[in-house]
């Protein structure tokens, strides 16, 4: 009852504490067919209800004699005592006789290492497994004397249900196998194939990886490889106008039509599509997967042209990695082909429908290639972990539970699941990575204070061969885009290949030596395995600026004990031709500016220092109204506290070899 009554309401459940107690009290219990009051004080108890009943039957209570009144009390204590009794034996034996069905007998020896389910550390109303410990002595069939390892009442006794074996954990190439399932209470959950697949830190003890085995074992309904249906967001499609949009359908090869038909008929066993029909069509296309199979996907781009665009915003990555890696304890979570588990409106489902060989369907769940899926996935995830960003962030389906202490973790993720489950969302486990000192997240590899690129994607640009055209110029720029942070100065390190793209360059493009040398110096910025330090907010930041004759570069870092600098983030870009023709005071003022917009989410509130090798930077803040721009860009300064500090080229590293190293 107290459960119950916290998880419905967490701030005020201790007001309604006395009217817990006394429907406790007026409530007969099932085992005596009698009310604790009843037995107490041989009568009903007198509540709101029997006051209503005699207000409307205008009942008169009938007055007995003193001497009358203890004798029938007597008598009826008497009676209720003996029924009670009976009615309690009748209702034990029949417990035991449910109970009997699934018993195991179970007997452990002296010296076994047990876990005993024992109320949580952190909340009373919570159980979960505890140990290992040590049985010390048989005291019967079913007690055992067991050592806790505790300074006061080390030896406790428990009855054999709160006892299970402990196992040993096997450990196999850096994840964590479950042990096989032991037995227990009749609430244990057996271990599953699913479950297996999920990936433990490699570092946790042999205490903290039963506690989360238990931890997932308790949520295991979450754990699937089968998507669900979320009752916290239904998809619905908005138009400009109701007039239906129809395409023919694309031809199909023959060859991969029996691998197409077979990926329908999963669909269909899902629940994911139904027969359509709709006047809406789209054609399917096929998309190769890495092994060597088919996707399906449908081209809305004729229905995404009439749709009325979400404008839902969607979370910035740097912010989230930037509270994410300083934690100890980071765990991923991924959903079950999340898109399918929302459901779609019965308008939206007509729109999504789609012509195969096989007939015409339509979507009963969210499907990928729609408009404004994204904006509607992230909004859901935004809803679900309301509450909970100071340790839980999504970006669409990846879910990050980041925490300082084992205990905040393991309630952390306790929280996290507990939402998944009411939101009816199920999680992929091959896809979960719990408890990691370090984790793969939107990338990166984040965790301990530090950040770097994945392994994986930095081989995938180091594989990447030099483009032909324009489109591929620009793929290679995106994908090296995404790790600007660890790349110094890669604006002016990219101008060969940013001067490709302009509109007055050939579509094939002309590849020379200045295009290669950028080629593969962008390549080896990211082929050193560049590591970023997460800053600490406690902290004071240092930006280091520089300019050049082509680019502009910046640099926040911040001191360690040792003095030493640690770069927390790298900004650059290319000066325009207008731009070029500034003078040298007017290119390093703008870099601070650049510097100051580029990285407002950690200096903004706070001093901070501005180092740079061009000494005129020091009197900014005296300049007279000589220069306009400077004056304006002095203006705009003016929110942030600055301390300029003058050094030296050959002391300035960071932000001179932002703009000078790299020339090409």
């Amino acid at each position: 009852m107290l459960r119950k009554l916290v998880s419905e309401d967490a701030k005020d459940w201790d007001d309604y504490l006395p009217f817990v107690c006394f429907a406790y009290r007026e409530t007969p219990c099932a085992s005596t067919g009698f009310s604790p009051f009843e037995l107490t004080f041989g009568r009903q108890v007198r509540g709101p209800l029997m006051v209503l009943r005699e207000t409307w039957l205008d009942e008169e209570e009938q007055e007995d004699s003193l001497a009358d009144y203890i004798t029938d009390l007597k008598t009826k204590l008497e009676w209720m005592q003996e029924w009670s009794l009976q009615q309690q034996e009748t209702t034990q034996k029949k417990s035991k006789a449910w109970y009997d069905k699934t018993a195991r007998d179970r007997e452990f020896s002296v010296g076994d290492q047990v876990l005993v389910l024992l109320p949580s550390a952190t909340s009373k109303l919570q159980r979960q497994w505890r140990g290992p410990y040590t049985i010390m002595q048989k005291m019967n069939s079913v007690d055992y004397k067991v050592d806790t390892g505790r300074r006061t009442k080390r030896i406790r006794i428990y009855h054999v249900n709160l006892l299970r074996p402990w196992e040993q954990p096997m450990q196999v190439a850096g994840s964590t196998t479950l042990e096989e399932d032991l037995p227990g209470l009749d609430t244990a959950v057996s271990e599953s194939a699913e479950l297996s697949e999920i990936t433990y830190g490699p570092d946790l003890s042999d205490m903290q990886l039963a506690e989360l085995h238990c931890l997932v074992r308790k949520h295991s309904a979450v754990i699937s490889g089968n998507p669900g249906k979320t009752t916290a967001a239904e998809f619905d499609i908005l138009t400009h106008n109701d007039q239906p949009t129809h395409q023919r359908a694309y031809p199909i090869p023959h060859k991969v039509r029996p691998e197409l038909q077979r990926e329908i008929h999963n669909l269909q066993k899902l629940g994911i599509i139904q027969e359509s029909e709709s006047p809406y069509n789209a054609p399917i296309v096929l998309v190769n997967k890495k092994d060597g199979g088919v996707r399906m996907c449908v081209d809305y781009r004729k229905l995404n042209n009439e749709t009325i665009a979400d404008r839902y915003p969607m979370p910035r990555i740097d912010e989230i990695i930037d509270g994410v890696g300083a934690s100890r304890y980071i765990s991923v979570i991924d959903l079950t082909k999340g898109f399918y588990q929302i459901p779609l409106s019965s308008r939206a489902r007509s729109k999504s429908a789609f012509q195969t060989f096989l007939g015409h369907f339509e979507f009963t769940r969210m499907p990928f290639g729609m408009k404004n899926a994204p904006a509607c996935f992230q909004r859901m995830m935004d809803k679900i972990l309301r509450g909970a960003e100071e340790y839980a962030r999504a970006v669409m389906d990846d879910i990050v539970v980041s925490s300082l202490t084992w205990e905040d973790h393991l309630n952390h993720l306790e929280d996290i699941f507990a939402r998944l489950a009411k939101a009816c969302l199920t999680v992929k486990p091959s896809k979960c990575r719990l408890a990691m000192p370090r984790a793969d997240y939107l990338g990166k590899v984040v965790g301990q204070g530090e950040v770097c690129p994945m392994s994986s994607k930095v081989a995938a640009i180091q594989n990447t061969p030099a483009p032909k055209t324009k489109k591929g110029v620009r793929a290679f720029i995106g994908l090296v885009n995404y790790y600007k942070d660890f790349i110094a100065n890669m604006a002016n390190v990219a101008a060969p290949l940013t001067d490709l793209l302009k509109k007055n360059q050939p579509n094939h493009i002309n590849w020379t030596p200045q295009c290669a040398a950028a080629f593969n110096k962008l390549k080896e910025a990211l082929c050193h395995e560049p590591v970023l330090k997460i800053a600490n907010h406690d902290k004071p930041f240092i930006v280091q600026v520089d300019a050049c004759d082509n680019g502009i570069g910046a640099v926040l870092s911040q001191r360690d004990a040792a003095g030493c600098d640690h770069p927390i983030a790298y900004r650059s870009r290319k000066l325009t031709d207008r731009q070029r023709k500034w003078s040298t005071i007017e290119k390093e003022c703008y870099a601070i500016l650049f510097a100051t917009e580029q990285f407002r989410y950690y200096i903004y509130g706070r001093p901070f220092t501005v180092q740079s090798d061009h000494k005129p930077l020091t009197w900014l803040g005296q300049l007279r109204d000589k220069n306009r721009r400077l004056m304006r860009w002095s203006f705009l300064l003016q929110e942030h506290d600055i301390v300029f500090e003058h050094k030296k080229g050959v002391q300035n590293g960071n932000a001179d070899g932002l703009s000078r190293a790299w020339d090409i």
